[in-house]
């Protein structure tokens, strides 16, 4: 299927929805409730939504945490420089948004959309979500 915006109406998707539907380093770069809801409904009601996103560390656990992932985060970035792929390897002209939403926020917004989905925090300022309909 070819790219496109997921807010958009007309992007093409299969009638009966999607099986599973993955979101990787993405939603921080849209509306966050626009978003979630347009998952929802690309989503067959069996299906799976599995999110792996950034979020704005605002607390002292946060912080606590970015601080024990820093010298981890060198460490993964160091080892692809090591080999000669070190760089940007996206797309120069693609815009890039820094997450605005706390893990407190995205709980919120998560817990209203999609009831009993689980969202964990991860290393790297990264949150890993996901959710089944029931």
């Amino acid at each position: 299927m070819a790219g496109g915006d997921l807010l958009d109406s007309r992007l093409p998707h299969p009638d009966d929805g999607y099986d599973a539907i993955t979101a990787v380093s993405s939603l921080h770069h849209i509306p966050l409730g626009d978003a979630l809801e347009r998952l929802v409904g690309l989503l067959r009601p069996d299906g799976v939504l599995v999110v792996v996103g950034h979020y704005r560390p605002a607390t002292t656990g946060d912080r606590l945490l970015e601080m024990v992932g820093l010298p981890a985060n060198g460490a993964v970035g160091a080892a692809p420089a090591l080999r000669g792929r070190s760089g940007k390897p996206d797309d120069e002209h693609v815009p890039v948004l820094p997450p605005s939403t706390t893990l407190s926020e995205l709980r919120a917004a998560i817990a209203t959309r999609l009831p009993g989905a689980r969202l964990r925090r991860g290393l790297f300022w990264r949150y890993l979500m996901t959710w089944r309909p029931r």
